[in-house]
């Protein structure tokens, strides 16, 4: 076999994987599009309005030596967390800047 032939094979069967790769690729890109439109509707379903509203600063508490009502009042309790322990609140790090740090489950 000439080194022309033994070229051409090699470069079919790169071009022939290259191919392969991108067919992959793309279904799995098509794949992951399809179903982020179910996970955006499920976020979109999900009502998170009365949260909005609601913004609770740790830091005063803390600062008064609170600390059992702080605790009680940044415990998330969701029907979705399957009773996982959970807290979420703001921590004021620079009062000058009102600059505050939030945490959450």
């Amino acid at each position: 076999m000439s080194k022309i032939t033994k070229s051409c094979k090699t470069e079919l069967c790169d071009f022939k994987a290259m191919t392969l790769n991108k067919i992959i690729i793309a279904s799995l890109m098509i794949i992951l599009i399809n179903n982020a439109k179910y996970l955006y509707d499920y976020l979109l379903k999900t009502d998170t309005n009365h949260i909005k509203d609601h913004k609770l600063y740790l830091t005063p508490f803390l600062k008064n030596g609170k600390f059992d009502e702080a605790h009680k009042l940044a415990v998330v309790n969701h029907k979705e967390m399957f009773n996982i322990e959970s807290y979420s609140g703001y921590l004021t790090v620079d009062e000058q800047y009102n600059s505050n740090l939030f945490f959450q489950p």
